[in-house]
């Protein structure tokens, strides 16, 4: 009986494992010992079969602990037929939420962001310390600080990410102090989704609306919070002074193809004041798409790009009336009204407002690789537009007489050296008048006012947790003028130790 029991508990061990193998085994004899040894059944003996006429060996039957887990393997089995033949229950998934963006640019572009199911909650934040050439302990005409070496808060963003098989949600706040405390809202989308057949691929087809990413190149729609860069280049952040508007986009992925056009009111809202959301002063919209591809030539090699489009209406504010005045000018600063100081200033009509054409041009390209010390991303764009300029210098054809063409690239190189450490360089240039002139000795000359700029970068990282940033800029340009009053360099160079932390 000892020998018996040992090979039914080694029968029901098999069975509990997984394994789908019939057991056969024969019916031991019945105990002849003494009454000492004798074991009574606590269920009637089953009969043992009678033997086959072909004269084979009789197959004993399944014992009782043998049935019992076959009948809860079969009703197991039963349960997992029924749940995968039901639709899911969109609170209830089997997979568990993953973040929807990608860890860091080496990853993927975000044009191949996957839309996760289920809630997803994170968030992070940005400090840092920076320091400028333009840094004074003074004023402005409007009674704002002059300096920049300072501590601050670039970002401290808090995202809800909510998906459902037809469905997406997103929610993000933001909080800083680059231009004062502000705190307000970043992003607020909602979005129908056609999914891939592979849950882990972008969809097919997304509509999205409300406070959304702006479709437009790569590095703008690149989030901040995967940039290794600090900031985004001078032409991106004067074309988009902020790189979410409200609007609606239809984007997605077919294979290696990439699409998205959208519709936008126009006025970016500033990343660095979330809360300075105004309303669109144009009834006409900014039209844009991008169309790009992505593939992986080699099993270390990937390959992405796209060409962007852009086109919509530009705002010329227009002036109120104004009454005659009568105006003094203390012209000896003597503090008493002499004759020739009292000047009459006559009345103006008001002025109507108007709206002009604004349009852009973009293509980029990155190449992701893998070498032997970690990933390595070498990426560009270069971009050509007219009347764009909405956050360095504000085109305003209306104003100038002229429409205003700008011009802008840059390409970028990081290297990770493996897990816990980076460099990088980026080298951006941006023309924001590609048909400016000045007059020099009587002579009408054309003036470039290009500026360049040298971003070295490197890093410490703590994988999916953690990085501490050192990056420097060094910026080439002709808003200077030097004692002869030719236009010169203004030193203008900055640098910041940025540590970002996940939440």
């Amino acid at each position: 009986m000892r020998w018996a029991s040992v090979v039914a508990a080694g029968l029901v061990l098999a069975v509990v494992q997984g394994s789908r193998e019939s057991v056969a085994w024969a019916q031991p004899a019945p105990p002849t010992s003494s009454d000492d040894d004798l074991e009574v059944s606590a269920k009637p003996a089953v009969p043992p079969p009678a033997p086959p006429a072909n004269g084979a060996a009789p197959v004993a039957p399944p014992s009782d602990s043998a049935r019992d887990v076959a009948e809860l393997r079969a009703r197991v089995e039963a349960l997992e037929a029924r749940a995968a033949a039901e639709p899911a229950h969109p609170n209830v998934r089997s997979d568990p939420p993953t973040s929807t963006l990608p860890t860091t640019s080496f990853d993927a572009s975000p044009w191949s962001r996957s839309w996760s199911r289920g809630l997803v909650v994170s968030g992070y934040v940005q400090a840092q310390y920076q320091q400028s050439q333009l840094s004074q302990d003074q004023l402005d005409s409007n009674g704002v600080p002059l300096n920049q070496n300072r501590f601050l808060v670039r970002r401290a963003r808090l995202r809800l990410d909510r998906g459902w098989d037809y469905a997406f949600a997103t929610v993000e706040v933001d909080g800083n102090n680059v231009d004062g405390l502000a705190f307000g809202l970043r992003r607020a989308e909602a979005s129908l989704l056609l999914r891939a057949p592979d849950p882990s691929a972008p969809p097919l087809a997304a509509l999205t609306t409300g406070l959304t990413s702006i479709p437009f190149g790569y590095e703008l729609y690149e989030p901040n919070r995967t940039r290794l860069f600090l900031e985004r280049t001078t032409g991106s952040r004067a074309f988009f002074p902020g790189d979410a508007d409200f609007g609606a986009t239809v984007g997605g992925a077919i294979g290696f193809f990439r699409y998205a056009l959208g519709a936008f009111d126009g006025t970016p809202v500033p990343d660095n004041a979330p809360t300075a959301i105004g309303f669109d002063p144009t009834s006409e919209k900014d039209l844009m798409a991008r169309f790009g591809a992505e593939t992986q030539p080699a099993r270390d090699v990937g390959v992405s790009g796209g060409v962007s489009f852009l086109g919509g209406s530009g705002f010329h504010a227009g002036t109120q009336a104004t009454k005659a005045t009568l105006q003094w000018q203390d012209t000896n600063q003597n503090g008493v009204v002499d004759p020739g100081e009292i000047l009459g200033v006559p009345g103006q009509a008001a002025t109507p407002s108007k709206t002009f054409p604004h349009w852009a041009l973009g293509v980029d390209l990155e190449v992701r690789v893998r070498t032997p010390i970690g990933r390595a991303l070498v990426y560009g764009e270069a971009y050509v537009g007219s009347n764009l300029d909405r956050g360095l210098f504000v085109a305003d054809p209306v104003a100038a007489g002229t429409n205003i063409r700008e011009i802008g690239w840059y390409v970028a190189y990081v290297q990770e050296i493996t897990r816990y450490g980076l460099v990088g360089l980026r080298v951006d240039a941006y023309n924001p008048n590609g048909d400016a002139t000045t007059q020099l000795g009587g002579a009408l000359l054309p003036l470039d006012q290009t500026i360049t700029t040298w971003s070295p970068l490197v890093a410490l990282v703590l994988p999916d947790r953690a990085r501490l940033l050192l990056e420097y800029d060094h910026i080439l340009n002709h808003e200077g003028i030097d004692w002869r009053g030719v236009p010169a360099d203004l030193p203008k160079d900055q640098w910041a130790l940025r540590l970002q932390v996940e939440m």
